[in-house]
């Protein structure tokens, strides 16, 4: 069954993609880890971590909509070589300063605004190029293929990263990372997407493309479900940034804790990925079901590393945790990707890209909370406000119920609709 869904890797622009990502995103997952500690330890503040992310974001929520629609309106193969080319001097030129030894906090935070708006403008069109290179009935299993390649390197990153930390310092890392970037560099350029695909402009104005993009939201009102989900999930749900003060205060174990804090939650994200593409039928035939015991999950794991002294109980419910926050990911990307006509499908990816930024800023309140009340403390509140999600599912389980396979054939014949918005 596992061979069954991989079987989508015959695609030579899907393979091309995926083989690019895998090496991508290992550098990538490589500098997310060491970055943490590396801001961590010039204060050990929570803070300090939680604002990296903000100001990632910020320019993630300005941008990832006007990204969405230059994925609409331009060759997304060009706009992603561009983007990922100008990442990578980003991260070259963060190596060049830590080698110099002139970082501080503040240069550090201006050159991740800097990626955060690269962000905004590629992920829009990283996403809506799989649904180009994939017919529609593999896009499922492609999806579950894809997200692997992130959750592999959640998995091999964070070792990657110790490692390279514990023998040459932060830098090397950096260094790495902008290496890696020539994989997927090589991958978008030797892409062969045919340009009717690439080229989707309807809409002669920016502003009739943002009116265009509500009105895909009011017409499928499933899609503002989805979206609200995933925004609940990461805002609750994410606490990777928690991982150096989860290490220095609640196990009072070192830098390499961590990483094996992120490595855990790596392998849980294959697992659910693996678990996505061999039972895609179940997940897509019990949506419900899948995000209610997601998130009881969510909210059980989360008092378990709050309550626990071990490294290993953590690890565990980490590799859980990762599991179904895999799956609600790929059942979520499923229900948007395949509900949305593709001349709109980068607005709405941007819409979605947009909105996991905004979840993201919830970050820094927690960060200071934690500085302020402790770990322990703000770990058993996020379990608690996790139980929000489940509100929500069960207020509006009719229209997450409607995104089973029987049910999802007739909204992907509304598509129609929208093509003369």
């Amino acid at each position: 069954m596992a061979s069954n869904m991989f079987s989508v890797l015959k695609i030579r622009d899907f393979r091309l993609l995926w083989l690019g990502l895998i090496v991508s995103n290992l550098g990538t997952w490589a500098q997310l880890y060491a970055e943490q500690w590396y801001v961590f330890s010039f204060n050990e503040s929570a803070t300090d971590v939680s604002m990296l992310i903000f100001v990632q974001a910020v320019p993630n929520i300005l941008f990832m909509l006007l990204g969405g629609i230059l994925a609409d309106r331009f060759n997304r193969r060009k706009l992603l070589f561009f983007t990922q080319g100008m990442q990578a001097f980003l991260t070259l030129l963060l190596a060049v300063f830590i080698t110099m030894n002139v970082m501080d906090l503040y240069l550090y935070y201006t050159i991740n605004f800097l990626y955060g708006l690269l962000i905004g403008l590629d992920l829009p069109a990283r996403r809506s190029i799989v649904p180009n290179i994939v017919p529609p009935e593999q896009l499922s299993k492609a999806l579950s293929v894809y997200n692997a390649t992130f959750q592999l390197a959640m998995f091999a990153g964070p070792v990657i990263g110790s490692t390279l930390v514990a023998l040459f310092g932060y830098k090397m890392v950096f260094y790495l990372n902008f290496l890696s970037f020539s994989a997927i560099l090589y991958a978008i350029w030797q892409m062969k997407i045919p340009d009717k695909i690439q080229n989707v402009s309807v809409q002669p104005t920016l502003f009739s493309e943002l009116k265009n993009a509500g009105e895909a939201f009011r017409l499928h009102r499933v899609l503002l479900t989805m979206v609200i989900l995933n925004f609940l999930f990461i805002a609750l749900g994410r606490i990777d940034y928690l991982f150096p003060s989860i290490s220095d205060k609640l196990l009072h174990l070192g830098v390499e804790t961590a990483g094996w804090l992120n490595s855990s939650l790596g392998i849980g994200y294959v697992i659910g990925s693996v678990l996505c593409g061999t039972f895609e039928k179940y997940f897509k035939q019990n949506v419900l079901a899948t995000l209610i015991f997601n998130t009881l999950a969510l909210c059980l794991t989360t008092w378990a590393i709050a309550a626990s002294p071990y490294l290993w109980i953590d690890c565990i419910a980490l590799a859980i945790r990762g599991a179904v926050a895999s799956i609600g990911g790929i059942v979520i990307s499923n229900a948007l990707q395949t509900t949305t006509p593709d001349q709109h499908m980068g607005k709405v990816m941007g819409v979605q890209s947009a909105v996991v930024s905004a979840a993201q800023m919830a970050s820094f309140p927690v960060g200071v909370m934690t500085d302020w009340f402790g770990i322990q403390t703000i770990l058993n509140g996020l379990a608690l406000s996790s139980l929000l999600i489940l509100g929500y599912v069960m207020v509006k389980r009719k229209q997450v119920n409607g995104m089973s396979s029987s049910k999802a054939q007739g909204i992907l014949l509304a598509k129609k609709d929208l093509k003369g918005l």
